[in-house]
């Protein structure tokens, strides 16, 4: 909602991509962070307070020196919360204004979090069920994931989006996501499951920047924070579902799981030739 704030549509896939970016470097850092705190005498304790620690210095950042995004002008003069009203996710996205068009945002945002949740929560299972990476070697995994992320978010994505526009570019990083996972149902090795990798993190950044930019330019500058929210949300929700789904099917036919996440991916890219809802425009 801050980079909506503070940046045009024209530049904001381009800065969103660089805020994945920032994540790739997170990714880089993170399980090597992890990693050594977990090794002290604290065990994951260490890892625990490590993690407090961090997020206190964000918050301590956060709170004296960055500056209001959003000038009081533009700011809502009355705010009332009422629960029920709160949990009525249908009624927030009805009161958003320009409706058809979040809608259709919205339908393709809960197949992209299902598909994609589905993928985390039984990627580290497949990694060391299959392959045998144990955690050191999952480590290096990820932190490959990391380069893959700066690169593809930080030099790739921009002009890529300048030439083809937001939406196809939205489109085409759903079918590579839904290509990529595909292919982890024939057997891989390392070599190429890190390079099926790669290609799954260019899904991603062609899809969540391109996204995030279509949903802030659906409402008026005053509703970004709040349909950011809401997409927050339905991401929130589908890590509390898609888990508890994909993980079941990995138990019981474990790389079949892989062509249960394609489908999820492809089917609202091949429902959008017949159903006008799922149809998503740069204009």
């Amino acid at each position: 909602a801050y980079i909506a704030d503070i940046t045009t549509k024209k530049e904001r896939t381009k800065i969103y991509g660089f805020i994945g970016a920032i994540m790739g470097m997170g990714f880089m850092l993170g399980p090597v962070l992890g990693g050594y705190s977990a090794s002290l005498s604290f065990g994951y304790l260490g890892t625990v307070l490590l993690a407090g620690v961090i997020s206190l210095i964000t918050l301590f950042c956060i709170l004296f020196f960055l500056e209001e995004s959003l000038p009081k002008r533009k700011r809502c003069k009355k705010i009332e919360i009422k629960l029920s009203s709160e949990l009525n996710i249908f009624k927030k996205i009805n009161e958003l204004g320009n409706y058809k068009k979040v809608k259709t945002l919205f339908l393709r945002e809960l197949f992209m979090a299902f598909g994609f949740s589905a993928f985390t929560s039984v990627f580290a299972l497949y990694a060391k069920d299959l392959l045998g990476l144990d955690a050191q070697s999952l480590g290096f995994v990820l932190f490959l994931t990391g380069i893959f992320s700066i690169f593809n978010q930080a030099i790739l994505i921009n002009p890529i989006v300048n030439r083809i526009g937001t939406a196809r570019a939205f489109n085409i990083g759903q079918f590579v996501l839904g290509l990529s996972t595909l292919a982890l149902f024939i057997p891989v090795n390392v070599t190429v499951f890190v390079v099926i990798n790669y290609f799954i993190t260019l899904g991603m950044a062609l899809s969540v920047p391109t996204f995030k930019t279509m949903i802030t330019g659906a409402v008026s500058a005053k509703k970004q924070g709040q349909i950011l929210g809401i997409d927050e949300a339905i991401i929130a929700g589908n890590n509390g579902i898609a888990p508890l789904i994909a993980g079941g099917i990995y138990e019981i036919f474990t790389v079949a799981v892989f062509p249960f996440m394609a489908l999820i991916f492809f089917t609202p890219l091949i429902l959008k030739e017949f159903l006008p809802v799922l149809r998503i425009k740069d204009r």
